[in-house]
């Protein structure tokens, strides 16, 4: 009897669970890409972490948003996705501006206020884009030769950037007989690499990304999960987008103190300007 007394009286004294006063902030994840519509600003309030996070349900729908410049002043509009929804700009003409301080404003139906700025980087584009057609594994022939950089990716230098981010996205996991000439009714697969686990829960992600701290870099091709046609994007990013892209992508969680959302809420506001390609990968020897 003494021992179940001693349970109930250490179950009375246990801390109550972390989410029973949980009080849920406004999250703003907002990319601008140069030469590129506003789009994609995306708002949704944080869960507390007893509970399954849903997207539709977290998503704020009736927030009003601005971006503006020193000159121009820009009227978000709400449009739901599959994804829940995102804030972007109708009139497509409207362009982000490379070496532009842009201003986010975002104010809540309860009042609360949201600032944040991002700066532009300037333009980049390839001086050596990949090549539109790459074998594998035959063309990993060509690493072998120093004096053959066909597999090289090149691009300008962007004078504020130190990393630049490179994403690679398979752009049909499913299909991959339809893109050859003459199509045929062949289906894609996912190559074996040797470091992928079963339990990694971006395995299945059809886009991966990776650091570069120069202006060049080799075909890698342990980037690639699929064959089938990809975009391969160089991007030259603002610090902000590097922060949240190495907390989100890299730790799969986000540090409140790498914010630069101003109020009572968190997230990131950056931006990038890219190089971008399209690739068709392959199989070699065709079957």
């Amino acid at each position: 009897m003494s021992i179940a007394l001693l349970g109930m009286i250490v179950m009375g004294c246990e801390d109550p669970v972390p989410t029973d006063d949980y009080i849920r902030r406004p999250f703003v994840e907002a990319i601008l890409i140069v030469d590129k519509p506003i789009e994609r600003i995306l708002l949704s309030y944080s869960q507390p972490i007893n509970q399954v996070y849903n997207h539709q349900q977290a998503v704020i729908k009736n927030a009003n948003v601005t971006i503006f410049t020193a000159t121009d002043r820009v009227q978000l509009a709400f449009r739901d996705t599959p994804h829940g929804g995102e804030y972007y700009c109708p009139d497509t003409t409207v362009l982000v501006k490379p070496n532009t301080q842009y201003f986010l404003e975002v104010r809540l139906q309860d009042g609360t206020l949201l600032t944040a700025s991002t700066t532009t980087p300037g333009r980049i584009r390839y001086t050596q884009p990949p090549r539109p057609v790459l074998y594998f594994p035959a063309d990993t022939n060509n690493l072998n030769a120093p004096q053959d950089d066909s597999l090289m990716l090149k691009w300008t230098a962007e004078p504020n950037t130190k990393e630049y981010l490179i994403r690679i996205t398979c752009l049909d996991t499913m299909e991959y007989g339809k893109y050859l000439t003459p199509p045929t009714m062949e289906k894609n697969y996912r190559r074996t690499r040797f470091f992928d686990s079963e339990f990694d829960p971006r395995r299945n992600n059809p886009t991966d990304y990776g650091f570069i701290t120069t202006t060049n870099v080799p075909t890698v091709w342990n980037a690639f999960k699929w064959f089938g046609p990809h975009e391969i994007v160089i991007y030259a990013a603002d610090r902000n987008f590097v922060e949240w892209f190495k907390l989100s992508f890299t730790g799969n969680t986000f540090d409140f103190l790498k914010s630069n959302i101003k109020g009572n809420g968190i997230g990131i506001f950056g931006s990038a300007s890219q190089a971008y390609s399209q690739i068709m990968l392959i199989k070699y020897p065709r079957k």
